[in-house]
């Protein structure tokens, strides 16, 4: 969670917001912490806010983080989603990376800047390292962004969604 950390049990007469998100609530490494939005509710008055959100999060990693911790007797709920999150399925496969994830710490900042930076704006990618991590069981979605709700991708996201919306709606009159 990058909020400060909550006690389970929520002092009386305070108001707890949990904010469930991706990126867009995490709020990205380049941001100070004092900035992103959930800190901003709380500089505002809430009482307590949880940020819980990691970027690429989608509605099955919120699932599992409410069941795993629980809503800290939360007041309230909020749960920041866009259509492309309803595809962000968590998996048990090993992350194979990307330019954006990279897997290992770079050779120096110049490397890092030539080919992060320099280079694909010469039109010229280098390929990444190849794992030898099974490839996700997810099938692909038709174009390359899942946009169908026939996407099974996307009715995996929406019946994850549904079931988080039914546990934050069992949270008890505060």
């Amino acid at each position: 969670m990058r909020a400060a950390p909550l006690s389970p049990t929520r002092p009386a007469a305070t108001r707890r917001v949990l904010v469930f998100g991706d990126s867009v609530v995490w709020g990205g490494a380049v941001l100070d912490q004092s900035l992103i939005a959930t800190e901003r509710l709380r500089q505002l008055g809430v009482s307590e806010v949880g940020n819980v959100a990691t970027p690429s999060w989608g509605p099955g990693n919120w699932l599992g983080w409410a069941r795993r911790f629980g809503f800290l007797q939360a007041t309230d709920v909020v749960l920041v989603i866009s259509s492309h999150d309803a595809a962000d399925n968590p998996s048990p496969d090993p992350f194979t990376g990307n330019p954006n994830h990279p897997l290992q710490p770079p050779v120096s900042a110049l490397v890092e800047g030539l080919e992060r930076y320099a280079l694909p704006r010469l039109g010229i990618r280098l390929p990444l390292a190849v794992s030898s991590a099974p490839a996700s069981s997810e099938p692909a979605a038709p174009s390359g962004e899942p946009t169908s709700p026939a996407d099974p991708r996307v009715q995996r996201g929406l019946a994850d969604l549904a079931r988080a919306i039914e546990q934050a709606l069992q949270l008890p009159e505060s």
